[in-house]
């Protein structure tokens, strides 16, 4: 299994369904955070949106050790800036079809910062809601 010599640590905020619902009728989720070592934080595209909103859209690739339990309502923080990021799509692997070795987990991931940040795919650590 492929690991990372100088990998970095980044903060995995698992969300899981509660069987629940919150004030508003939408479904609860229990937070838990684990912090993951060996990873490696890739630097995706950014976008800026200022058509009736001033916000900007973030994507970075998190690659984890193959094992690591992540899932497509997770939330993680990036050590290189502290922003938070929802797991955008589900986290994969693959085999090397030349060596046969697994590869680290694949995680893509968004942020929204600015006016839109309230929306459920994300937000910053800093006066989001999702803290």
């Amino acid at each position: 299994m492929p690991e990372f010599r100088f990998g970095l640590p980044v903060t995995l905020i698992r969300r899981r369904l509660t069987g629940s619902v919150d004030e508003y009728g939408n479904n609860a989720y229990a937070k838990t955070t684990e912090l993951v070592t060996g990873c490696a934080v890739c630097p995706g595209n950014t976008s800026e949106d200022i058509q009736g909103t001033s916000s900007v859209l973030s994507d970075i690739i998190v690659h984890m050790p193959l094992g690591t339990d992540v899932q497509w309502e997770d939330l993680l923080i990036n050590p290189l800036d502290g922003q938070t990021y929802k797991v955008n799509g589900m986290p994969h692997s693959w085999i090397s079809p030349f060596t046969g070795t697994t590869s680290l987990i694949e995680v893509p991931c968004v942020a929204i910062s600015g006016i839109a940040e309230s929306a459920p795919v994300a937000g910053s650590t800093k006066g989001s809601a999702h803290g």
